[in-house]
């Protein structure tokens, strides 16, 4: 479309007809004129209230939930916060035996030749200079005795009579009747500084007995033999009486360094502070009450042969 031979007012016209077309204040039919959000501008509806428990009974089942929740978040906390610290203790200042058992001062009789063994001593006892065995040389050889070296008792036999041994083999173990049995147990290598700080022992029998603070003998030094090996030796006294049977029964032992640590003396101190403290204490309790009983005494009227009457004032 074409306009021609148009007016000014005309021409004026036209254009505000299109700038209002183009700025949206002329629209067609269809055209989208606005959107209106709609508004929550309505009332919410008042949820009512649980009534408050009356009475004991009723207050105890209503919180007892949450209390119950509350008491199972706090156990739970102290279990792990107890193993935690348990394991820790028991990892810093516990050292585990790794071998123990009831042993005593033992002899071993080995074969002083190889040959037929003809004669062991019977019984459980010998006495000094009685014969302990016989070995019958190869060949019909001379024989060989050996004799008891001391009053003993026969711990062990390896051998029979009539039987070949070889030379150096093991035949009897003897113990001497005075000897006591006592416990060796070996210690890591990597934690003998640890023990010589300061250690307790904790022995556990065979039966289910424990032993706490069981003696320590005076540590021996540490040998090339041990360091070989990679253990140290240690001898402890049983802490209670055992039976010859008992040699031979293995045991249960931990060291308890805790005593011989930084913290251990300083505990240490603390509880013999706070001991001294008590002891303290309960003297002057003590004194007290011995002049409140003087005081008592005093104040009472004298008497001669249950005749004289106090004089009142």
């Amino acid at each position: 479309m074409r306009f021609v031979d148009v007016s000014p007012r005309q021409h004026n016209l036209l254009r505000f007809i299109l700038d209002a077309y183009l700025s949206g204040e002329v629209v067609e039919a269809g055209d989208v004129l606005d959107v209106v959000s709609r508004r929550n501008e309505g009332k919410t509806r008042e949820v009512p209230q649980r009534p408050e428990p009356q009475g004991l009974v009723a207050n105890m089942a209503y919180h007892g939930r949450s209390i119950a929740g509350y008491g199972a978040i706090v156990s739970i906390t102290l279990l792990l916060l107890g193993f935690i610290g348990t394991g820790v203790f028991q990892k810093m200042y516990m050292i585990p035996a790794q071998s123990a058992l009831i042993t005593a001062d033992l002899v071993t009789v080995p074969a002083p030749s190889s040959g037929q063994l003809t004669f062991v001593a019977a019984g459980n006892e010998v006495q000094a200079g009685e014969p302990l065995l016989t070995i019958q040389g190869p060949q019909g050889s001379s024989s060989i005795v050996i004799d008891s070296p001391c009053d003993c008792a026969i711990q062990a036999r390896y051998n029979r009579p009539s039987s070949f041994v070889r030379e150096g083999a093991p035949i009897l173990v003897l113990r001497e009747k005075t000897s006591t049995p006592y416990i060796t147990a070996s210690i890591p290598q990597s934690d003998v500084l640890r023990f010589y700080r300061g250690a307790r022992a904790v022995v556990e029998y065979a039966d289910g007995t424990l032993v706490r603070d069981v003696g320590i003998e005076p540590l021996p030094t540490y040998s090339d033999t041990d360091a070989s090996a990679g253990r140290f030796l240690v001898k402890l006294s049983p802490g209670r009486e055992l039976e010859d049977t008992a040699i031979g029964q293995p045991v249960s032992v931990i060291f308890d360094t805790f005593s011989g640590s930084t913290l251990g003396t300083a505990a240490g101190k603390v509880n013999a502070s706070v001991s001294w403290a008590g002891a303290k204490i309960a003297s002057l309790f003590r004194s007290g009450d011995k002049q409140d009983e003087t005081q008592k005494v005093a104040k009472q009227p004298e008497s001669s042969d249950d005749r004289r009457i106090a004089t009142l004032k």
